[in-house]
């Protein structure tokens, strides 16, 4: 009788124990429910993050167009403001206008033509890169050197000086992109060496200071010139001088004034048009970004 009670006595003692949860706090599937939700709000931050950073990239590639675009609108302004005359004519014009382009070719100032310091060609200006090599140099200096030397414009009516100045600034977009003139002047290269002679015809001119050079010290060289007789673009503001008009050079090309008015206002549409585009996207995507961050944390 004994005997028997005892397996009805463990029964009841496991019916009146309580049983856990399928969802308790130790199960499978909520370890697995509570590892998952900070994985899952991680990537959604994650998301976030990256949707704000493409739409802050977008919208500061929006405003580098933008600024562009000002530029290029500004100079297409001044290009149809300007009074496209002769040589000729512009020397007996009485006041002389604001602002003036002429055409012509290319000839030296009173200095003559002389040989650029790198082909040895003849030539009325030139520019030239030093990228400098020393031994141990974490850093490859760079040097961007000019003639200081005036040139002349002649139409064959007549001719005018231009500052050397005017001839770093440039007209067209292509230009301004690649930091020298495409079809304007021509080039000369010069691989990593001493090139000693390049160097003295530089100090030569005044534009290299003399200064102590090791055996091991090279040079990269860039040399851009302008030929005698090149056809070239001016647009600047005229004054007279004791010699005759000059012009302060606002910008030089070897263009005629309407492509560049045409060329410049196109460039100004395009590139404001890129500039919307990206704005319309990175806008919204910063805004999405930024809400899916800020909900994230909202619910952590």
């Amino acid at each position: 009788m004994v005997k028997n009670s005892l397996p009805k006595l463990a029964a009841g003692r496991e019916a009146r124990r309580p049983r856990q949860a399928v969802g308790g706090p130790g199960s499978a599937r909520t370890i697995l429910v509570g590892r998952a939700v900070p994985l899952f709000s991680s990537a959604v931050s994650t998301f976030g993050a990256v949707l704000t950073r493409i739409g802050l990239v977008l919208l500061a590639l929006a405003a580098i167009a933008m600024l562009v675009a000002w530029q290029r609108r500004r100079l297409a302004r001044r290009l149809a403001q300007a009074s496209g005359v002769t040589c000729g004519v512009l020397g007996t014009l009485d006041p002389l206008p604001d602002r003036v382009v002429v055409s012509g070719r290319a000839m030296p100032g009173p200095a003559g033509v002389f040989a650029a310091p790198v082909s040895e060609q003849p030539c009325v200006w030139y520019r030239v890169k030093l990228v400098e090599n020393r031994p141990g140099a974490k850093n490859r200096p760079r040097t961007h050197l000019a003639s200081p030397r005036p040139i002349r414009v002649d139409d064959s009516t007549g001719t005018v000086e231009v500052p050397a100045k005017a001839m770093d600034r440039f007209l067209v977009d292509d230009d301004i992109n690649r930091g020298l003139h495409v079809n304007l002047v021509e080039h000369a290269f010069l691989d990593f060496g001493a090139h000693p002679a390049a160097l003295h015809r530089l100090i030569a001119d005044g534009l290299l200071p003399v200064r102590k050079r090791t055996a091991e010290t090279g040079y990269e060289i860039h040399e851009m010139r302008l030929a005698p007789g090149a056809p070239i673009t001016v647009l600047g503001r005229p004054r007279r001088s004791p010699d005759g008009v000059v012009i302060e050079g606002e910008g030089t090309s070897e263009r005629d004034h309407e492509w560049l008015r045409a060329g410049a206002d196109a460039d100004q549409r395009e590139t404001a048009a890129t500039a919307r585009v990206l704005a319309y996207a990175g806008g919204p995507l910063l805004v999405v970004g930024a809400l899916v961050q800020a909900l994230t944390w909202l619910l952590r």
